[in-house]
């Protein structure tokens, strides 16, 4: 699939928003802190940068790297946190919702 592709599967802009608010719920206030608690609990750096790529829209994370996004943030919805940001015939497939 390609990245044209994918952006007809998930809204990258929308995920950015969800991706952000849920960083401030868990009370991450800067990107940094995200990157170096990840970095901490898992052994993986992933640069501040490149998660503020995420959460601006410009692009969106590997599957590795969001399982360990949302193993930090812990989202009370876990991945369907998310489900807000696909598009509306494949988020009903996948989560049941429309």
């Amino acid at each position: 699939m390609s990245a044209a592709d994918a952006a007809l599967v998930i809204d990258r802009e929308r995920f950015g928003k969800r991706l952000k608010s849920a960083r401030y719920d868990a009370g991450f206030d800067r990107m940094v802190e995200l990157a170096n608690k990840i970095e901490d609990e898992f052994g993986i750096p992933i640069p501040a940068s490149t998660l503020y790529t995420y959460e601006a829209g410009r692009t969106f994370p590997p599957f590795e790297t969001l399982l360990l996004i949302l193993a930090v943030l812990q989202p009370l919805d876990g991945l369907a946190y998310f489900a807000v940001a696909v598009r509306p015939d494949i988020r009903e497939r996948v989560f049941g919702s429309p």
